[in-house]
């Protein structure tokens, strides 16, 4: 999905957009690390979109914000395809595409494949 959007940016703005990996540790959520950069001061006054599949507790993306706060970024948003509604922690959505009402047993399936139509559904 972030490599979507970067190419409807890239497409309709004259601007440099750079895509990073931000990888989180199920076990040790708390220290994320950036794939493909050494230095987080890199990132000072820059814009991000932290760009997700699916939200549901809110944990995911709430901890993948931290690198981005202590780089001091100049603006930080959120884009999500779909939102389920189940937030356990406080973050906010700038752009989504769905919000869901599911319950807790219900799985969302996000297939975004390149060169194949995207699809979501729920399992």
């Amino acid at each position: 999905m972030a490599a979507k959007l970067r190419d409807i940016i890239v497409e309709s703005y004259p601007l440099k957009v750079n895509m990073l990996e931000v990888m989180i540790d199920k076990e040790n959520p708390l220290h994320p690390t950036i794939k493909g950069i050494d230095n987080t001061a890199l990132l000072k006054n820059k814009v991000v979109i932290i760009v997700d599949d699916v939200l549901n507790s809110g944990k995911t993306l709430i901890h993948s914000l931290r690198p981005f706060l202590e780089a001091d970024a100049k603006k930080i948003s959120t884009a999500l395809l779909v939102d389920r509604d189940h937030k356990r922690y406080p973050v906010a959505t700038d752009f989504v595409g769905l919000t869901l009402s599911t319950t807790k047993h219900e799985h969302i399936v996000a297939d975004l494949k390149k060169g194949k139509k995207d699809v979501v559904y729920i399992s």
